[in-house]
């Protein structure tokens, strides 16, 4: 039996008359108004080959070719990738996931080490609640690190879009509108959470404070995505990659600090 002769002539997500296999309105392909093994077996195989041929592609661009991934989304040649915010969430989802299920020792012991009995004034009730945070969390090493990591999702919404404006800052002549930055900035940060989801990985394997030699590859990784999607000499890439690295990172302590600080509050 024909399956495409069964084809309704109207689009029967729209009411659009067909006027080839996919509706020129909504974009569904033409098909019959009842589902049989057929259109089970044919969805599910070309969403799994579609999708899979997706996934390795944008990562294979993504890691072999830093900054290519966000010109051709620039370019506008974006059907063949997976868009920027799924290949974040999938690489800041699994490098969470893994932290939280595969702790280490290493990564989560913080321990607190004061001199003699040094404690805070206590003058002030925010200083009361801290001195109660810095006292839980000395008699429990896992409290704070747990608590801070379960933020971090959260603080990297404002953390992504803030390294958007930075490179925006540096490179609005090459680039005046702000979105293709935040593209550059969701690109690189997916790169960066796949470093650290490979890290939390052989950290299991090798000593940790060795694993962490993989989270420098973010610094070569950062210049030459600089380079190839907003161009210029070595020497300018070099010195407005410096400044957007050293700017950046110290929001970032500034953030880390301030939901540390958060957390002690309210343990």
């Amino acid at each position: 039996m024909s399956h495409d002769a069964e084809v309704e002539p109207n689009c029967l997500n729209c009411d659009t008359e067909l006027q080839g296999k996919y509706c020129h309105v909504c974009g569904q392909k033409g098909s019959a108004p009842r589902l049989n093994m057929h259109d089970f077996v044919h969805d599910a195989t070309h969403e799994f080959v579609h999708l899979d041929g997706k996934i390795l592609q944008t990562v294979k661009l993504l890691v072999a070719r830093p900054g290519e991934l966000t010109r051709e989304f620039v370019a506008g040649r974006r059907a063949r990738y997976i868009t920027p915010l799924r290949l974040y969430l999938t690489f800041s989802l699994l490098f969470f996931t893994l932290a939280a299920i595969l702790p280490s020792k290493e990564d989560r012991a913080v321990i607190f080490k004061r001199q003699g009995n040094e404690k805070l004034s206590q003058d002030t009730e925010f200083e009361r609640r801290i001195e109660r945070g810095l006292s839980k969390a000395e008699k429990d090493a896992d409290s704070l690190p747990q608590a801070v990591l379960h933020n971090l999702p959260k603080a990297m919404f404002v953390l992504m879009p803030m390294f958007g404006l930075l490179t925006w800052a540096f490179y609005r002549r090459q680039q005046r509108f702000y979105i293709p930055h935040l593209y550059y900035s969701v690109h690189f940060h997916a790169f960066v959470f796949l470093l650290m989801s490979v890290y939390v990985l052989l950290a299991r394997v090798v000593p940790a404070r060795f694993a962490a030699l993989l989270l420098l590859a973010a610094i070569p990784y950062h210049f030459i995505a600089l380079r190839r999607v907003y161009g210029g000499s070595r020497a300018a890439m070099f010195g407005k990659g410096l400044a957007i690295g050293m700017l950046y990172w110290m929001i970032v302590a500034g953030v880390v600090i301030t939901i540390t600080f958060a957390v002690l509050y309210n343990l």
